[in-house]
């Protein structure tokens, strides 16, 4: 494997990595995967006492059965995270991945038959106070994905919803 990092200002972070692993999945002992990756983040300060982080990353997975190289299956994120003063994170993230039929085990499609699926995330916590050394916050997060045609039965709906709340526990 090779990995590469710089940062050229105290702002902007890169990084690109390639690999091989061997037979990295027990339920497939002989396929193995080359891996691709990328990303660029950057933070920087946001108003009096807040800080705005954000994320493009690339990966790719590249399998490998007896020799022979797969299609390559690629996956994108985009993130942001907004600290408006301390106490209060907006936040967001857009994923988009390639998934074959039977890492999704659809019945009745090609086992190599490849899916793009993307979700689109949104939340906001807030802080609520610190014990000892630790911060204690609740939260919420809305989800909406995106599957195409041939999984809507198997999903039920092309635009799966989640949403969750919760309380987040950390060392402050």
């Amino acid at each position: 494997s090779v990995r590469f990092d710089a940062n050229p200002t105290a702002e902007w972070s890169l990084n690109a990595s390639a690999g091989l692993l061997k037979s990295p999945e027990a339920l497939h002992p002989d396929v193995s995967q080359r891996r691709i990756g990328a990303s660029i983040m950057r933070t920087s300060g946001f108003g009096t006492s807040g800080e705005w982080a954000s994320a493009l990353i690339y990966g790719a997975n590249q399998p490998i059965a007896l020799g022979v190289s797969q299609p390559i299956e690629n996956s994108v994120v985009a993130e942001t995270n907004l600290d408006l003063d301390g106490r209060n994170t907006v936040y967001g993230r857009l994923t988009w991945v390639q998934k074959t039929a039977d890492e999704l085990a659809v019945p009745g499609s090609p086992a190599d038959q490849r899916f793009g699926l993307a979700t689109v995330s949104v939340g906001y916590s807030r802080e609520l106070f610190h014990i000892r050394h630790t911060a204690i916050a609740v939260g919420m997060r809305g989800e909406v994905g995106q599957v195409p045609v041939g999984l809507q039965p198997t999903y039920g709906t092309r635009n799966p919803l989640g949403f969750a709340v919760y309380l987040r526990v950390r060392p402050a």
